[in-house]
């Protein structure tokens, strides 16, 4: 039998489009469980073999340019098949979270095609996802940037890639929930970090103002 997820409100979509500051102020704000998903799988990851996650154990094991100067399609789809494994991570834990209170699940791992079948209402999940200059525009602005790349023998090329993988997970999300019709927002920078905040609260039902 497929476990419940009735109480649990999905936030996905693709990088740099303020996903985490907005689960914070929605959690702060309606009292709601606060999952991060990229916090929780620094642990995941050391449970990890090539066994249980073979992509995930096959990237980690690659060099600076490697990973970064291959293909950017080779990188979508390996990216997709990474969050894939680990979604399933994430749903173990999730599996294990009492169920009397409602939970927020935030991180770019939330696909579409993985959150879709665990939905009892569209309504419990909304995609976020950045235009490509508001997204090169921030990631540029991340200091850890240049910690990543660092390794990298063309670290100017490894980041247009970065970019360009983005920008094409970006795309693909926005076809995955246009095909299921479920919420996916647009961030471009015109509104406030509150009026996206307010925009996903009333897409998630958990305010009704207009």
């Amino acid at each position: 039998m497929m476990t419940s997820f009735d109480h649990i409100y999905w936030l996905g979509g693709s990088p740099c489009a303020g996903k985490s500051s907005i689960a914070h102020q929605l959690a702060d704000q309606f009292g709601l469980h606060l999952y991060h998903c990229d916090t929780e799988f620094e642990r995941q990851r050391q449970q990890v073999t090539a066994l249980s996650a073979p992509t995930i154990h096959h990237l980690h094991q690659l060099s600076c340019d490697e990973l970064w100067l291959r293909s950017v399609a080779e990188q979508l789809h390996t990216e997709i098949q990474y969050q894939a494994e680990q979604f399933q991570m994430i749903l173990a834990d999730l599996r294990q979270l009492p169920t009397q209170s409602k939970i927020l699940v935030e991180g770019a791992v939330l696909m579409p095609t993985a959150v879709f079948p665990h939905l009892s209402q569209p309504h419990q999940a909304i995609w976020l996802v950045p235009t490509e200059p508001f997204q090169r525009t921030h990631y540029a602005q991340r200091p850890w940037i240049h910690d990543v790349l660092r390794d990298c023998t063309q670290p100017a090329q490894a980041f247009e890639n970065w970019m360009q993988r983005d920008a094409a997970f970006a795309r693909w999300v926005q076809q995955e929930t246009a095909v299921r019709q479920l919420n996916c927002l647009v961030v471009d920078g015109n509104q406030t970090i509150e009026e996206t905040s307010n925009q996903v609260a009333r897409a998630f039902g958990l305010r009704d103002d207009y």
